[in-house]
């Protein structure tokens, strides 16, 4: 029998076997969140996310989850651990999508099993019709049409049962059919580049969102951008101009000549891994202030740096 029991043990086994967020922070769930729903294709599971989230439908999804606190994530985080032998149903469909789980949320995948209890029942059903006019009655003559008419009743009573429930599922499967392939998602290269040119006259009007680099000038209509899946923000003419995003290396001019003035910013993404950028801005993706460089960041995290003085700026 497929119960929540044996849906979290089927959720674990994937998890392991795809060997995915192996010993995860609550940090790393909240960033695989935001990963994967900017994958896309998650119309489907919109209304189970929104649920674990506690967003209408009115609120932009995406946003909620760059906000929420790694704390929520705690629940989840002792379950993929194992700290915790259960967890609840909400917590179960969310790791379901993290891996790509299928059949999910729990209630589809219950489902199918009554479904398949249904056609087995409806084959019995056929069987004890073919049985019934095969075999010679035993009864009288006076009870003989009785018994034949109560086993066609049931017979006709089994297949509707099943032709009822086979038409739910064919229209639920067009359903989601149509939602996921006939929802607009993306505007043809002209109306883009309409929109674009029409916003370029007037810079109240532009809006920006990041497409790995840099900052790109991009239609206001957009929650998210429709190729890079970013978020959509009001135009800053400061931060497209100057924030992008760079590799460094010993030969990378940290600071302004003469000064202190840093050149470089720079964020932690997890334990010896950072990016950096060229202004003091926020992390586009992330959120989160940028902090300016430092020579003791230098000295220990800059791939190939000798400590040479004359890389350094003298002090007064």
């Amino acid at each position: 029998m497929r119960t929540i029991k044996t849906y979290s043990e089927e959720i674990l086994k994937k998890y392991e076997e795809k060997g995915v967020l192996l010993e995860p922070t609550r940090t790393d769930i909240k960033d695989k969140c935001i990963v994967r729903f900017l994958e896309g294709s998650h119309v489907k599971d919109e209304e189970f996310l929104r649920l674990f989230f506690k967003v209408n439908r009115e609120e932009d999804l995406l946003k909620i989850i760059e906000s929420t606190d790694p704390e929520k994530f705690r629940t989840v985080q002792n379950f993929l651990l194992r700290n915790t032998g259960s967890t609840s149903r909400k917590n179960l469909n969310l790791i379901a999508w993290l891996i790509d789980f299928q059949p999910r949320p729990y209630a589809l995948y219950r489902m199918q099993e009554i479904q398949s209890k249904k056609e087995e029942k409806g084959n019995t059903a056929g069987d004890l019709e073919t049985t019934t006019i095969d075999k010679p009655l035993t009864s009288t003559k006076e009870n003989a049409p009785k018994v034949d008419e109560f086993n066609s009743e049931v017979t006709i009573y089994s297949k509707k049962r099943y032709w009822i429930a086979v038409s739910f599922m064919i229209f639920c499967m067009f359903l989601f059919y149509g939602v996921y392939n006939f929802t607009p998602q993306k505007k043809t290269a002209n109306e883009e580049n309409f929109q674009k040119e029409a916003h370029m006259t007037d810079t109240r009007q532009q809006c920006m969102a990041w497409n790995g680099e840099t900052y790109e000038i991009t239609d206001c209509t957009y929650s998210a951008h429709p190729q890079y899946r970013t978020k959509v923000i009001v135009y800053d003419s400061f931060i497209q101009k100057n924030l992008k995003k760079v590799e460094v290396s010993i030969k990378t001019h940290f600071f302004a000549a003469d000064t202190e003035t840093p050149l470089i910013w720079y964020y932690k993404i997890r334990l010896n891994t950072y990016e950096y950028f060229t202004a003091k801005a926020v992390h586009p993706i992330y959120g989160d202030s940028l902090k300016k460089i430092t020579k003791y960041h230098i000295e220990n995290h800059i791939p190939k740096y000798k400590n040479e003085e004359k890389s350094f700026l003298k002090e007064d």
